[in-house]
């Protein structure tokens, strides 16, 4: 087992931390330019880059061989369209045994001819890549601003948030084609709809749906905004179906996540997932941990030793790991266990006393 670094715990209600996360030291890596993402395929974790600039494409897809330590380039900058974030694909029952996984990607397309779309790469054993495109864009009935983030919802449909930040950083059109939104992708028919409109920009300014994820229950869906004047995590209930908003559901704020010195424009509430009941998303070089029952932030997890900044995170299958990326830096990050192994928060509390005879 590779070496470990326990970073720092700073929770107000410690019964919600039964599972201390630590970062894996052998498989932690710099200088990556890793930005977004990521995607954890043992032995593979995928990633997003930081764009070099936004006169043209330049964000790329790399991935890491965990076992290995090896870096390569899956898709170079005239293909990897502005990719920016990804999520596992579940897994088909008629899946090839060839498969190790897919994953799914927001492209946020660019003004140099390259159309905003979300797409799926599936990784076999062989460690090659097959690619194809879920939806695009078309100037018609379907347009995109620059889409952001993605999550699978329990009916396996693609959901992903929309803003309208390529707009503002000059590589998508100006003005926007469309509202910040939420959209959802039907499994079986690709139908591409509008699910929250959460309105147009008055002078850049405007609510700029980010991360997002689903309640444990699957009814209902949380976002970030990411506009540093708001910075929070608001959740809106979805149908019984489970495949829009309920009627007349309009997003209801849970909590603002600020960091430690409001003024700082690197930290925002970036990624979003829901792990162990609890919401987590960035807060700069934090992992922020929020009840969404209370409405409350119940403290995070430190990881300054290791990051700048965090931007997005995402879970192993299993729960045990987390791949967490940000200012070019990746790092895996494993549960550790008290002994016996305690449930992970919030669940009830074990009492270790020695049985009564």
């Amino acid at each position: 087992m590779g070496a470990a670094c326990n970073c720092g715990i700073r929770m107000e209600d410690p019964k919600f931390f039964k599972a201390q996360w630590i970062v894996k030291t052998d498989l932690k890596f710099e200088a990556t330019k890793a930005h977004e993402g990521p995607v954890l395929l043992y032995p593979y974790i995928y990633f997003t880059t930081t764009p070099d600039t936004h006169e043209k494409p330049s964000a790329e897809i790399w991935r890491i061989n965990l076992d290995t330590k090896k870096r390569e380039l899956v898709r170079s900058m005239d293909k990897a369209n502005m990719a920016n974030g990804m999520v596992l694909c579940p897994p088909k029952p008629t899946e090839s045994k060839t498969v190790i996984g897919s994953f799914f990607t927001c492209e946020q397309g660019h003004n140099k001819g390259m159309k905003a779309r979300i797409s799926k790469t599936t990784i076999h054993q062989d460690g090659t890549h097959t690619y194809e495109v879920i939806v695009e864009e078309n100037g018609k009935d379907i347009n995109f601003n620059s889409p952001n983030d993605i999550a699978v919802a329990p009916d396996h449909a693609i959901w992903f948030t929309d803003p309208t930040y390529g707009s503002i950083q000059g590589f998508r059109p100006n003005p926007p084609k469309a509202p910040n939104s939420i959209y959802r992708i039907d499994p079986e028919t690709k139908e591409v709809k509008r699910v929250v409109d959460l309105g147009g920009d008055k002078d850049g300014k405007g609510c700029k749906p980010n991360g997002l994820c689903f309640s444990g229950d699957g009814k209902t869906l949380y976002f970030t905004d990411t506009m540093l004047d708001d910075r929070s995590i608001y959740g809106i209930p979805l149908n019984k179906k489970g495949d829009d908003v309920a009627p007349g559901a309009e997003p209801e704020h849970v909590v603002r996540v600020l960091p430690a010195d409001p003024e700082s424009d690197n930290a925002i509430p970036d990624g979003l997932k829901w792990v162990d009941g609890l919401l987590v998303t960035s807060c700069g070089p934090n992992l922020a941990f929020i009840d969404p029952v209370k409405k409350q932030r119940l403290g995070d997890f430190e990881l300054g030793d290791h990051f700048e900044s965090v931007t997005n995170f995402a879970l192993s299958a299993d729960g045990d790991l987390l791949a967490v990326v940000g200012g070019g830096t990746v790092a895996i990050l494993g549960r550790k266990y008290d002994k016996p192994r305690l449930p992970a928060f919030p669940k009830a509390e074990v009492d270790m006393r020695p049985a009564r005879n």
